[in-house]
């Protein structure tokens, strides 16, 4: 540059940073020259000029989480620097599993060059994984953006609530005060759910006022590891409703009314773990087991009678003495493998249970 040519063709090349120049032609004796346009040095990868923001937040290693009929707004913004404004920028999307191609749209339209870099997208009808990808004019390296994930808005189309292992009834579940339950999920739709951040809260019905149920972790307290270990106070009896959401409630499941049921007093068993621990005996080991009853309140805790159940195979009885003593022996020739105890007051309705694991080898 700078020399004069009588051949007027030149081969520009620019490297290293990008900016924008302007070409200027100037004939020889002439007083007017010819000034070019201003011209853009870009890179040929995308990333080196701009980064993508999905709800005006860089996107996460892990991807984004969509809500079906609720519109995102994807951002090309430009790094410091970069000339990229005004530059054409194609967005397109690549279903990876559960989606068909029309259950992800934008306003403005995937595939097309806009220089405006901005697009609403928006997800429908089923479940599933998808890629954004953002191409530059003339560049050969794009913006491949983190899996994004696709939700129903309510949590119950991909996931089945459990407690302690077992599918919460549709009826909902009795929760026995001073007891723990675990909540955990069963996932739909490929596990798309697996790894998105949850809550859970407590909506108190009759009889209960907040304070009156626990979590760990605690609630209303953002997870990706969907485990609550569900405690109600020991005191209070009511109904109540659980509640899991994603962040900012775009996605909320309720689960039907459940019951915390009030004790009348706690079985402190001496010589037996509580779960997840378990106690083994070789078949036809008698099981010795004895403990004590601690009253909550003023219940009493002298004659009350007791049963040891094995659900659906055997049975033994007994009654605590005046210092809420008890003594239950138990044959263990029952079928190899591990089997729930349930250590109950023996009177109809009563709700004061104490669960126990045998193995039997």
């Amino acid at each position: 540059m700078g020399s004069e040519q009588k051949v007027h063709s030149w081969v520009v090349t620019g490297s290293t940073k990008s900016g924008t120049f302007q070409l200027i032609a100037a004939g020889q004796g002439m007083t007017t020259p010819i000034t070019v346009a201003l011209s853009t040095l870009l890179s040929t990868d995308l990333g080196d000029e701009a980064e993508i923001e999905i709800g005006g937040m860089v996107v996460p290693v892990g991807g984004n989480t969509f809500f079906r009929g609720q519109g995102q707004t994807v951002t090309l913004k430009p790094k410091l620097g970069s000339p990229l404004t005004g530059h054409p920028v194609t967005l397109t999307c690549v279903i990876k599993s559960g989606l068909d191609v029309a259950n992800v749209v934008s306003a403005p339209a995937l595939g097309s060059e806009q220089k405006v870099h901005s697009w609403v997208v928006t997800g429908s009808t089923k479940s599933g994984t998808f890629q954004l990808i953002a191409a530059g004019l003339g560049m050969t390296t794009p913006i491949t953006v983190a899996l994004s994930k696709l939700l129903s808005t309510n949590l119950a189309d991909e996931a089945t609530v459990l407690l302690d292992g077992v599918t919460l009834p549709q009826n909902g579940a009795d929760f026995i005060g001073g007891q723990t339950k675990v909540l955990t999920l069963s996932y739909k739709n490929a596990d798309v759910l697996v790894g998105v951040t949850l809550a859970l809260d407590w909506v108190p019905g009759s009889g209960l006022i907040r304070g009156d149920l626990s979590s760990q972790p605690p609630l209303r307290q953002l997870s990706t590891r969907h485990e609550w270990n569900i405690r109600g106070t020991a005191s209070k009896a009511g109904t109540f409703t659980l509640k899991l959401f994603s962040e900012g409630e775009k996605g909320v499941l309720l689960t039907p009314n459940n019951r915390l049921i009030k004790q009348k007093f706690v079985f402190k068993v001496t010589n037996w773990p509580l779960p997840p621990e378990w106690l083994s005996k070789r078949y036809s080991e008698t099981c010795h087991i004895y403990g004590t009853l601690e009253a909550i309140g003023n219940n009493s805790i002298r004659n009350v009678p007791l049963v040891l159940h094995v659900p659906g195979i055997d049975s033994a009885y007994t009654v605590s003495n005046s210092f809420g003593a008890f003594d239950f022996n138990l044959f263990s020739a029952k079928p190899v493998g591990l089997h729930e105890i349930l250590l109950r007051e023996n009177i109809d309705g009563s709700s004061t249970q104490q669960k126990l694991l045998l193995k039997v080898e």
